[in-house]
């Protein structure tokens, strides 16, 4: 992304967008928007599989799930873990980010649509890649397609290697019980 080709009132703009965004209604309680990390371009659950070492490969994030309408910007960082090193980040759309920490979507998109590709590297033995929130602005969040944005705290499925547990974190729409008993501990067992 090119700082370059944004004009200074464009920025200001996008900027006062932005930070009308977190003096809003944030953060509501359930995680309406859940981010995967997936190996595959076609498929967003493609959570876990072999990344060969010593060769640069393609991981997509997608929106994975939403309770509301759809996404028009998403605050959050990556963060790789153990030997998985992370070489760059491929925005899906034409978009410009003159707000460190958060990616802004020309257009509302809806779920189950890739938004970026991030370009690793194995350097051996594998490891993590998940969202976290970014240093620039401590959010890992996404806004909605309001009139009047909201953030909404994110649920997010990482992505692992063999050998390695991706960072699952709820949902879309809220927290899962865990109960020993009943149905939350049926849940349980698949997560």
């Amino acid at each position: 992304m090119k700082f370059s080709e944004i004009s200074p009132v464009a920025g200001f703009t996008v900027l006062v967008s932005f930070l009308s965004l977190l003096c809003g209604n944030a953060f509501a309680v359930s995680r309406a928007y859940e981010w995967s990390i997936s190996a595959s371009s076609t498929d967003a659950y493609v959570n876990v599989q072999d990344v060969p070492p010593g060769l640069p490969t393609n991981l997509y994030l997608w929106l994975g799930c939403s309770t509301r309408e759809g996404a028009t910007g998403l605050a959050a960082e990556f963060e790789l873990t153990d030997q998985l090193l992370f070489l760059s980040y491929t925005p899906a759309f034409i978009i410009t980010d003159p707000v460190p920490g958060y990616f802004p979507f020309p257009i509302c998109v809806e779920p189950l649509t890739i938004v970026g590709t991030l370009l690793v590297l194995n350097l051996g033995a594998g490891g993590t890649a998940t969202l976290v929130e970014s240093s620039a602005n401590g959010l890992n969040a996404t806004a909605d397609c309001d009139a009047v944005p909201q953030l909404w705290p994110n649920a997010i499925r990482g992505f692992a290697t063999p050998g390695f547990t991706p960072d699952i974190v709820d949902d879309c729409g809220g927290t899962v019980s865990v109960e020993e008993t009943g149905w939350g501990g049926v849940k349980s067992l698949y997560r």
